[in-house]
């Protein structure tokens, strides 16, 4: 039997069936992005754990907000994260 292509030959090999590996989750990702519903990636604002006592009041009511990740990056996180 000839394979049409080189990843079918090493599925197919020698008329045994094996199976891909899946691919893992990456812990790291999954313990600071969130996937919303419509695809996007959410994060926590960096720069408002602690030390916030020299911070202005704007900038820790700005620092509030979850940042956003969209497009091309979103993806590339989604996939690392098994989504």
């Amino acid at each position: 039997f000839k394979p049409k292509s080189w990843s079918f030959y090493k599925l197919y090999r020698y008329n045994k069936v094996y199976i891909m590996g899946k691919t893992k989750t990456h812990k790291a990702s999954r313990k600071r992005f969130k996937v919303t519903a419509n695809g996007k990636i959410k994060f926590r604002s960096p720069n408002r754990g602690h030390i916030l006592g020299k911070k202005s009041g704007s900038r820790k009511r700005d620092l509030r907000n979850d940042g956003v990740i969209t497009g091309t990056f979103a993806k590339k996180i989604a996939a690392a994260m098994g989504e």
